[in-house]
């Protein structure tokens, strides 16, 4: 199995380039991406963490902070993040990173850490519940519109009720 390969394949350079169109968290929930526990199931898990590793290098490199994570930072923030997060998919993760890097979830303050990457995540976690229980009740919604439709249509029109 050569891990390595599937990493620059998968980097975030290269799903920046591919995701450009995925601006929301629906786009992320309808997109049909690999979850990272699915990731893990095909590879492992050191293959899981050393990717969300490449996302936290990536966004460590990005920003114009003067404390930066150290390696051993990222690597432990990675895993706690996969820990907490398997059930995010890919373009939720390139989402996550997204608006970190656009301050779409506060100013960092000259430093970032892992323990501020990981309140992104919750925050990012706890909008991606609500819209998923909204999809939900939608979805719901417009199965029962369709099922009451379908039942009205069975009555013929010359039956009497």
């Amino acid at each position: 199995m050569n891990n390595k390969l599937d990493i620059k394949k998968h980097s975030p350079e290269v799903i920046m380039k591919q995701f450009r169109k995925i601006k929301t968290i629906n786009d992320c929930i309808v997109s049909g991406q690999k979850s990272l526990s699915s990731i893990r199931k095909e590879k492992d898990y050191e293959y899981s963490v050393k990717y969300l590793s490449l996302w936290l290098i990536s966004l460590n490199e990005y920003l114009n902070v003067s404390r930066k994570m150290s390696a051993e930072q990222i690597q432990e923030t990675a895993s706690y993040i996969y820990d907490e997060y398997h059930y995010f998919n890919i373009a939720d993760v390139y989402l996550v990173f997204t608006k970190i890097k656009k301050g779409e979830f506060g100013d960092l303050y000259e430093s970032i850490d892992g323990v501020k990457v990981l309140k992104f995540f919750k925050m990012y976690a706890e909008q991606r519940a609500n819209i998923f229980e909204e999809m939900n009740i939608k979805q719901s919604d417009n199965k029962k519109y369709q099922d009451e439709k379908i039942g009205f249509k069975r009555i013929s029109p010359n039956k009497k009720i």
